[in-house]
């Protein structure tokens, strides 16, 4: 064809596996799920023995931020929940283990940058 564009451009083998770039996204929501299904199911049993009567949703869980690093990651998860609890899920890659603590917020702080000069 004139100026060297190909006719045919081949099709990528259909049982070749994806790249990184394609499965990453999927990969860090997969992750993020479940991060929310370890807190959903602490809040669950946490509701059980303090008060079963609310109705508590797996939407209700929200992940606010979430970090993959090499194997490694961390998700910062909250509810709707107005318990004031916010939960941080971390994976440990090398322990193969996953563990949930849970915080309570007690205050909400504010300092001005007064004075303070940054780089």
């Amino acid at each position: 064809m004139a100026g060297g564009t190909p006719s045919h451009v081949p099709e990528e083998d259909p049982k070749a596996p994806p790249s990184e770039e394609a499965i990453r996204p999927v990969r860090a929501m997969t992750l993020q799920d479940h991060a929310r299904e370890i807190v959903f199911n602490y809040v669950v049993a946490q509701l059980e023995k303090t008060n079963s009567e609310i109705r508590f949703d797996p939407g209700d869980v929200l992940v606010t931020w979430f970090a993959y690093v090499l194997g490694n990651w961390k998700a910062m998860v909250t509810t709707n929940l107005p318990d004031g609890m916010y939960y941080e899920v971390t994976h440990n890659a090398l322990r193969k283990a996953t563990f949930l603590d849970a915080y309570k917020k007690c205050d909400d702080v504010s300092y001005p940058d007064t004075g303070l000069e940054f780089m």
